[in-house]
């Protein structure tokens, strides 16, 4: 899931770009509704190869009922049953594990299965157009990489079970949140289309391969990712031997979160944290005078063996969709849904935090280059 790898599928992030723009032309309205289905769709053509359709609609509605369900355990009933272990024979616990193992399952079965009928009709007929999704070089290739080297299915569709609910739980938080930023903060919103503009001329839509012309569209993206990581306390670890950290003593075993918004937020390494300041990062150094990194996606991606395995991935279909929302519309301020303005933002209390639901403006100003 390396660049090397995620590079190939730019096309199709590029295309579910230009149709999320074009839905939220639309029926701006229901821009809730076009995050999640872009980011969905995005993840499911690249990991399935399929085009949405009306079956793998119900698999991402599926997915994110899960990623939801999932998110809300491992910062509520999960840590009871940590420190409770037997209570997870009563049957309000069981009766939850079980519903959400069947819904995992399917998630996981049911694209996956598509491929497999689909390669081997693909094989009967000598095509092989049905060869390009991830999940289908697995098939072939194996784990390995290597022809001939197939790994086992069942690893196959854990690996791809990994990525597809928590990827497009997270990448649709943050694209939601980014709506919120561009509305409030409009003076940035114009500075990034203006740059924008001057690589692309106006007369086309900006593509991944302009990602190195993206000076300050880059450090919108990473402001965003620092003002709100999608995942504040990223997913839980547990110490594997006792160890010291500070004077304090962390036993073996122990549950322990990474606050990754605290660190995002300390002012002695962004300053004035509570402010979206895409400035901050232009021309930044690689790591602070303490040796800490200052990019976020340092941390928003969790950490050690739990870095999430498709964060190059998530992070060209952010930049994409967020250049192209960009070059083609204007983002007007944003506003509690009973019409107020907006004092503090608030979020989901779950394990992947969402804003709460916000209205906004969404005005057209480019719509020929779509």
């Amino acid at each position: 899931m390396g660049p090397q790898v995620t590079s190939k599928y730019e096309s199709v992030q590029e295309d579910e770009a230009r149709s999320f723009v074009k839905a939220l032309i639309d029926s701006p309205d229901e821009l809730l509704s076009h995050v999640n289905r872009s980011m969905s769709n995005v993840i499911l053509r690249i990991l399935y190869g399929y085009s949405p359709s009306q079956e793998l609609d119900e698999i991402s509605n599926a997915g994110q009922r899960i990623t939801y369900e999932a998110s809300a355990l491992l910062v509520a009933s999960s840590r009871l049953l940590d420190l409770l272990p037997f209570l997870r024979h009563l049957p309000v616990f069981r009766r939850r594990a079980e519903e959400l193992r069947e819904l995992f399952l399917h998630v996981n079965s049911a694209p996956f299965d598509m491929v497999k009928k689909g390669l081997e009709k693909a094989a009967a007929i000598e095509d092989h157009s049905l060869t390009n999704s991830l999940c289908a070089t697995l098939l072939l290739e194996g784990l390995t990489g290597q022809p001939g080297s197939a790994g086992s299915e069942h690893s196959i569709k854990m690996f791809l079970g990994s990525i597809y609910p928590p990827g497009q739980e997270t990448t649709s938080a943050t694209l939601y949140m980014f709506f919120l930023m561009m509305g409030n903060n409009p003076e940035v919103q114009a500075r990034a289309r203006k740059e924008i503009m001057s690589i692309t001329g106006g007369h086309r839509l900006p593509q991944l391969s302009d990602r190195t012309s993206f000076i300050y569209v880059m450090a919108v993206f990473k402001e965003l990712l620092r003002y709100h990581s999608a995942a504040p306390l990223g997913l839980p670890h547990l110490s594997d031997e006792e160890y010291i950290y500070e004077g304090y003593r962390i036993p073996k075993n122990t549950i322990v979160f990474g606050n990754i918004w605290e660190i995002l937020h300390d002012p002695e390494i962004y300053p004035d944290p509570f402010e979206f300041k895409p400035e901050r990062f232009l021309g930044m150094t690689a790591k602070t005078p303490e040796g800490y990194p200052t990019d976020p996606r340092q941390y928003v991606f969790g950490f050690g063996r739990r870095t999430c395995p498709a964060s190059h991935l998530a992070e060209s279909s952010l930049l994409i969709s967020i250049a192209t929302v960009l070059a083609t519309c204007d983002i007007g301020p944003c506003f509690n849904p009973d019409g107020s303005k907006i004092e503090n933002f608030q979020y989901t209390p779950t394990l992947v935090a969402h804003p709460l639901p916000f209205k906004c403006s969404i005005n057209v100003i480019a719509r020929e280059i779509l």
